[in-house]
């Protein structure tokens, strides 16, 4: 067992290594903080596009022959950000596809979460944008013909 002289020798010498690296100290706890947050804030994103993508799921499916950007069915959204996410549809007639933009907050940016928030919130949206097939208009018209004896 130690005896208090160790114990006291290595407090203070623990004492003076804080006290020479203290910035150091500070730049390392914000660089974990920050990427603590990039990476619970990314994968906070991801889970509520999802779950957007798995409420509405059935809409898309009742309305639409072919979801998702690829041919697995468990991966029908596509990440293009860490806070954007786009989900096609194809597969009706007259509509070439739709396409689902989701973005969420910018939860993976400690600044912007905490200091730009405070001044001006911003909420996860979601953008529908259904592109339709234009049909050549076909026109006819009926009439009836004079006689020509005059």
């Amino acid at each position: 067992m130690p005896s208090g002289s160790a114990v006291f020798d290595f407090l203070e010498e623990m004492q003076e290594l804080i006290d020479d690296y203290y910035l150091e100290l500070i730049f390392a706890f914000i660089v974990i903080l920050y990427g603590g947050n990039y990476i619970i804030g990314r994968s906070t994103n991801m889970v509520v596009a999802k779950t957007w993508v798995e409420q509405n799921k059935e809409v898309f499916q009742q309305n639409f022959k072919v979801l998702g950007m690829t041919s697995d069915p468990n991966d029908l959204i596509e990440r293009e950000k860490t806070n954007l996410f786009r989900f096609n549809a194809s597969g009706r007639p007259n509509c070439h596809f739709a396409n689902v933009t989701i973005e969420t907050k910018r939860r993976h940016d400690l600044v912007t979460m905490f200091l730009w928030n405070l001044f001006s919130p911003e909420k996860d949206k979601v953008t529908i944008e259904v592109i339709y097939i234009v049909l050549k208009t076909i026109m006819w018209a009926i009439w009836m013909v004079r006689s020509l004896s005059m």
